[in-house]
C-alpha cells in the first residue's frame, strides 16, 4: 500500500476476483512450457488465496510440474518465497517456481 496508495479505494470485490484470475493466468502459461522446462508464477500481494494456495493447487492439478527452490538473501526456499516489506525490504511479493518434469 505504500507505493499504490489508491489500492485502499479498490472494492473487495475486484480483489476476491484475484485468485482466480491469477489462477487461470498460471494454468494457461503452463502449457507452453517444454519438459525440463522452469515455469515462474509471481504476484504483488500478500493473499494466501493468491499465492500459496494457487501453487498448492496447481501442483494438485498438474503432477507433470514439481517445485523448484528459490534463493533470496542466501536462504533456500523449497516451495516458494513470500517478501515482505519488514523481512525483506521489498513491497509484498510472491514468488513460486516449477519445472516440468514430464506430461
Amino acid at each position: 500500500i505504500a507505493k499504490k496508495p489508491e489500492i485502499r479505494f479498490k472494492s473487495l470485490g475486484d480483489a476476491e476476483k484475484l485468485p482466480e484470475i491469477q489462477y487461470a493466468i498460471l494454468e494457461n502459461c503452463s502449457r507452453y512450457v517444454k519438459d525440463g522446462g522452469v515455469l515462474v508464477y509471481s504476484t504483488c500481494t500478500v493473499l494466501p488465496e493468491e499465492n500459496k494456495n494457487n501453487t498448492e493447487r496447481f501442483l494438485e492439478e498438474h503432477p507433470e510440474f514439481r517445485p523448484e527452490s528459490i534463493t533470496v538473501d542466501g536462504k533456500i526456499y523449497p516451495d516458494g518465497v513470500q517478501l515482505l516489506p519488514n523481512i525483506h525490504g521489498t513491497d509484498g511479493f510472491y514468488i513460486a517456481k516449477f519445472k516440468r518434469i514430464g506430461r
